[in-house]
């Protein structure tokens, strides 16, 4: 009787210390295999508490909740970290200026100030707004405009 309870407290005790073994590989792999085209330098990290790290450049925005959902049904991973998951830059914001065709643009010239123009284009001064939001790429500090530079009129 005392071995069959040695055997039964082994078994037991092989359940809980020998948790899930994750496989960084397959993980890895499975990413790339879904996502490949979507993250460059990936590197998998997994503990044997069920924590998986995942790190790389993604390029978009949407690709980190795509790798935790990807690993929701990986038996073992109770959680996943894609706080190393860097995103490179949004590329449909980039190509948004250029699907509108209505854009206008202004040179800005000597005395000019983005009220100004925005008197100008809109009719109201306060619309200034809207001119450096469309031009926050090269507008950093709405009160240092510079003649010479071309802006878009939205």
């Amino acid at each position: 009787m005392h071995n069959d309870s040695n055997q039964t407290s082994e078994g037991i005790m092989g359940l809980f210390s020998k948790d899930v073994k994750l496989d960084e590989s397959e993980i890895r792999q499975k990413i790339q295999q879904k996502l490949g085209s979507e993250i460059s330098g990936l590197a998998v990290d997994a503990d044997p508490d069920g924590s998986v790290k995942v790190t790389g450049k993604a390029k978009w925005h949407a690709t980190p909740q795509k790798v935790k959902d990807l690993l929701d049904d990986v038996k073992g991973v109770k959680r996943v970290d894609v706080s190393g998951l860097v995103v490179e830059k949004q590329q449909p914001a980039a190509a948004a200026p250029a699907a509108t065709p209505s854009a206008r643009t202004y040179t800005i010239e000597k005395g000019d100030t983005l009220s100004a123009i925005a008197q100008r284009f809109y009719g109201d001064a306060n619309d200034w707004r809207k001119i450096h939001e469309a031009n926050k790429d090269q507008i950093n500090d709405p009160d240092r405009i510079m003649p010479g530079q071309t802006i878009k009129i939205p």
